[in-house]
Parts: C-alpha cells; sequence; structure tokens
C-alpha cells in the first residue's frame, strides 16, 4: 500500500480511497490535529496522520469516534474511487 500524503490518498494498485477527515473537521471548526485528538478522544499521534493523511488503515473505533466527533457518516470522511 502506498500513501500520497499531499491529498490524503490511500493506493493499493488500481483502487484509491481518499480521506476528507480535515475538510470536514475544518467545517466542524476544529482547525488542527491536536483539536481533532481531543475532540474525538484518539491519540494524538493518530489524529495527526489522519489530519495530514500519512495513514495506511483505519480502524473502526477510530472511525466511529471521528464520527461522533464531527457528526457525520463514515461516507462522508471517505471517499471511494475505482
Amino acid at each position: 500500500m502506498i500513501v500520497d500524503s499531499d491529498v490524503g490518498h490511500l493506493l493499493r494498485c488500481d483502487i484509491v480511497i481518499t480521506a476528507t477527515i480535515q475538510e470536514m473537521a475544518r467545517q466542524r471548526e476544529i482547525q488542527n490535529a491536536s483539536q481533532l485528538a481531543r475532540e474525538a478522544q484518539i491519540h494524538p499521534v493518530v489524529a495527526y496522520r489522519l489530519w495530514s493523511g500519512e495513514f495506511q488503515r483505519l480502524d473502526v473505533d477510530t472511525l466511529d469516534r471521528l464520527c461522533a466527533a464531527l457528526k457525520c457518516q463514515p461516507n462522508q470522511l471517505l471517499k471511494y474511487k475505482a
């Protein structure tokens, strides 16, 4: 799996999943990874990786916490393009 950190994409062969976590957080007035960590009750390192798009996998518990904190659905945080 290759991570394109500039655009928050997870790449594997011809599958691309785009993360819009930072965009969604900013719409909710969360301005940085530290604030995201506090709001979602996730580890600051995890929050930084999610914020910057430098992650390779996303735990279901973390996704649940993000959705609760950002008041959104998983499909609003992750976009799938074939």
